[in-house]
């Protein structure tokens, strides 16, 4: 038997009630239209990386040389969400030096079990935290939840699963007897995505 509620269109059958529509209902509907969307409370992260790859890094948890800010806003609601660090050359250049530093000493010599770990553990992370992820990403961006919540989000898991997988293998997939990593890359990422 199916009836529709405020929670969306629910069966009952044996005594037990199950939601059938996917997750439907007024709160989802209010969150597809980018109303009462609110940020979650993010908690601390549930494990911390690896004690060698911080002590490389100078710029764990610094707001940047320049301590210069800028907004991020939500499209919807003009409020801003945050304040984010402005990069000037200096941090790129302490970033540069901390993640070559990390390469040398850490991740170049790991073996590539002990890194598919690290990958592994972050596609975790990123499914048991599917939902605050998807709902800052819709904030942040002005896209649809349920696009942030049934693409975006388990794409990037799916990546680092894939990569992790990979890890290992990389001497079965063409590239020599012994390939290795070749070093630090920089990366500019898009400031939103197709909206």
């Amino acid at each position: 038997m199916a009836q529709e509620g405020a929670g969306g269109r629910q069966a009952k059958a044996g005594g037990r009630t199950r939601r059938i529509d996917g997750g439907g209902g007024a709160a989802p509907r209010a969150a597809r239209r980018g109303l009462g969307l609110r940020a979650p409370r993010l908690s601390r992260a549930t494990s911390s990386p690896s004690p060698a790859s911080t002590a490389c890094s100078p710029t764990a948890n610094s707001p940047g040389s320049g301590r210069r800010q800028f907004p991020t806003i939500n499209p919807a609601t003009e409020e801003t969400l945050a304040r984010v660090a402005l990069a000037g050359q200096a941090d790129v250049d302490r970033a540069v030096t901390a993640a070559r530093a990390a390469y040398e000493q850490v991740w170049g010599p790991m073996p590539g079990a002990e890194r598919a770990k690290y990958l592994y553990r972050i596609a975790r992370i990123l499914q048991e935290r599917a939902r605050e992820f998807a709902v800052l990403e819709s904030l942040d961006n002005g896209k649809p939840i349920k696009e942030s919540r049934d693409v975006d989000v388990p794409l990037a898991a799916a990546h680092f699963f894939y990569h992790a997988g990979w890890a290992d293998k990389l001497e079965y997939a063409g590239l020599g007897q012994a390939p290795r990593p070749l070093g630090v890359a920089g990366q500019v990422i898009p400031w939103n995505s197709r909206c």
